[in-house]
């Protein structure tokens, strides 16, 4: 039960800074950004990695973190990073499964 309360508070804080983050970086009203952030899609791939693959209670945190992050952007920005980064980790995590079936 401890490990599901701390994954909750490291999103929850992730999300704040996240949000803090987008303020400082975009000062213009909400806007729909329509090309994909290399380094946010990159981010956004290794926060659900962890939360998917990582058996360790930190990792998972950790992940739940960036996650949170990158989920508490301001309106408009972060939603293609964040749809490509868990098709991707699915992706991997669906390959990782099958070769070890094989």
């Amino acid at each position: 039960m401890i490990e599901y309360l701390l994954d909750i508070i490291a999103f929850v804080i992730g999300a704040v800074i996240g949000l803090k983050f987008s303020y400082k970086q975009h000062s213009e009203p909400y806007v729909v950004v329509n090309k994909v952030d290399a380094i946010q899609l990159i981010i956004a791939v290794v926060g659900f990695l962890l939360i998917v693959i990582s058996n360790n209670m930190i990792l998972t945190a950790v992940g739940c973190f960036i996650v949170g992050a990158l989920i508490g952007e301001r309106p408009g920005y972060g939603r293609l990073e964040l749809v490509f980064g868990f098709s991707i980790a699915v992706i991997i995590y669906l390959l990782l499964k099958l070769s070890n079936m094989m």
